[in-house]
Formats: C-alpha cells, sequence, structure tokens
C-alpha cells in the first residue's frame, strides 16, 4: 500500500468509530425500551414503542443520544457539555411524568369541580376563546381546547345556565383576513347544537385580559351569577384577571391535563404532546410574572 493510501487509512479509522458509536448511541435505546414494553405489554405495546420512536421528536432523541456518545470521547469538553445539556433538556422537557407535575401544579385547584359542584343555576356561562378554529373547508371546528365549547353547551342544554358568552377575536395582523373571529366561530357552533340567538352573547378580546375588560363592561353595575369556563390549566390566570376587573366568577375547569398516576415506559420517550403540555404551563407563569 502506498503512502497516500496508507493516510486515508489511517483518516477512516476514526471516521468509522465515531460513525458506530452513534448509531449504537441512537439504538440504545429503542432496543431497551422494546424489549421491556414487549415482556411487560405484549407485541401491542412493543407497536406503540416503535411508532414513538419512530416519530420526528422520538428520532430526534434517538439523533442526540447517539451524538452524545460519538462526541464523549473527544476531548473537547465544551462540545459534549454543549450537546450533553440540549440531550438533558429535551429528554426532562418531553418527559410526560414532569409534563403531568407541571400542568398538576396549576389544575391543582380545580380537579374535583364540576358544573354540577355549583347549587341553582347561572345566568351565564362564559367561554373563553381558544377552544376553536376555522378549517379550510369554511367549516368552523373545534381545536385542542374544544372541551371548552361543549362543556358550556352541556351547561345550557342541561339547564345550568340560562345564557352562553362567547368571547375571543383574532390578532389581524396575525391571520387572514377571511377567518372569523373565534368567537364568532364558537357562537355559530353554538347556532348549530340548536342553541338560540337570543341566549348568545359575543364579546371581543384578543387575550384573557381583554376579555375580562369586555366582560366587565359588558354587564356593568349588574351582579349576574356568571360560570367560567375555559382550559383548567388557563384558570389560574383567568381567575386573577377576572379578580383585578372586579368580576366574581365560578370557575368550571375543561379540558383537563392532569392525569391519574399510572407509570409507563412510554412517559420516559420525548413526545409532542408532552412538549406543548410543559410549554403552556411555563405561558401561564411567565404571564403570572409579567402580569398579563
Amino acid at each position: 500500500m502506498n503512502e497516500h493510501g496508507s493516510k486515508e487509512s489511517t483518516n477512516a479509522a476514526p471516521l468509522r468509530s465515531a460513525c458506530l458509536r452513534m448509531l449504537l448511541g441512537m439504538a440504545t435505546f429503542p432496543v431497551f425500551f422494546s424489549i421491556v414494553m414487549f415482556f411487560t405489554g405484549g407485541k401491542i405495546a412493543l407497536e406503540k414503542t416503535l411508532t414513538r420512536f419512530a416519530s420526528p421528536e422520538g428520532l430526534f432523541w434517538c439523533a442526540l443520544t447517539g451524538t452524545v456518545l460519538m462526541i464523549q470521547r473527544r476531548r473537547d469538553r465544551s462540545a459534549t457539555l454543549a450537546i450533553f445539556c440540549v440531550w438533558l433538556l429535551y429528554t426532562v422537557a418531553g418527559n410526560g411524568m414532569i409534563s403531568g407535575l407541571a400542568v398538576r401544579s396549576l389544575e391543582a385547584p380545580y380537579l374535583t369541580i364540576t358544573p354540577e359542584s355549583y347549587e341553582g343555576k347561572f345566568d351565564y356561562v362564559v367561554i373563553l376563546g381558544g377552544g376553536t378554529s376555522y378549517g379550510f373547508n369554511g367549516m368552523e371546528q373545534l381545536g385542542a381546547s374544544g372541551d371548552r365549547v361543549m362543556l358550556a353547551a352541556r351547561m345550557y342544554s342541561t339547564g345550568k345556565a340560562e345564557k352562553v358568552i362567547c368571547t375571543g377575536s383574532r390578532i389581524k395582523s396575525l391571520s387572514h383576513p377571511d377567518v372569523p373571529d373565534q368567537g364568532q366561530i364558537t357562537r355559530q357552533i353554538m347556532l348549530d347544537l340548536n342553541i338560540p340567538d337570543k341566549d348568545l352573547v359575543l364579546i371581543d378580546g384578543r387575550n384573557t385580559s381583554e376579555e375580562m375588560k369586555n366582560l366587565r363592561a359588558l354587564i356593568g353595575d349588574q351582579s349576574p351569577r356568571i360560570a367560567l369556563v375555559t382550559s383548567a390549566w388557563h384558570l389560574p390566570r383567568a381567575m386573577r384577571l377576572s379578580e383585578e376587573q372586579g368580576l366574581t366568577l365560578w370557575p368550571v375547569p375543561a379540558d383537563m391535563r392532569t392525569r391519574p398516576s399510572t407509570f409507563t415506559p412510554l412517559a420516559l420517550i420525548p413526545s409532542t404532546q408532552n412538549l406543548t403540555t410543559l410549554g403552556q404551563v411555563f405561558k401561564e407563569y411567565l404571564a403570572k410574572v409579567v402580569g398579563r
């Protein structure tokens, strides 16, 4: 072998070794979790595990793990520490147990409250915006927090509330001009559920703070009995802002994210749902810090 070929072979060896370590690192968690889930839950549990790892967030987690193992033998400790911190942050943020504990910290005061927890009926039930969206086909539809809308509709249909207040308006600079406001979408869904137009009230509000100000302006000096329906994790902020407006509202939680404490290894695998939940919790605490 000539000198040029010898150098190429020498340079290729570390690269092959690094790639092998990365591939082994990427396979570590999928193999481990697959074995555990197969022996604890059988074929179906194995299929669910492999599906989680085949998702973009699962593949990214495996890639980060492989990268950590690939570079940990290098002498560049700063790069190794940086990659490890990214892996650790992603692992914690996407963990189902962590996101579960975080969202429970917001929902704890409302875990046992239902509309039936309150005696008598309400003059109004308020649905905060954020539970609906507008399809490309021009159809009003429920969003990820659509339970807000259906819970308010149930309260009306069961005689628990006499009127429904639909809130929410779009931020024009961030929305398509042909898309209706969220309050309008909610109102149309209520009409489709045979709730009379005379029992529907519409108010604007681009965020919770504006919604509460407009609700205060709507009721004026009156003292109606008002139930506030929004996502359970959003209730602490909504109640705080309502109190700042001098409103007395009865909280009714919807879209509850707290689940019974049943551990499963799948909770350790980062997922979009866990990341989204933790992001919502962070947003709520940030809003409290800045007074929004």
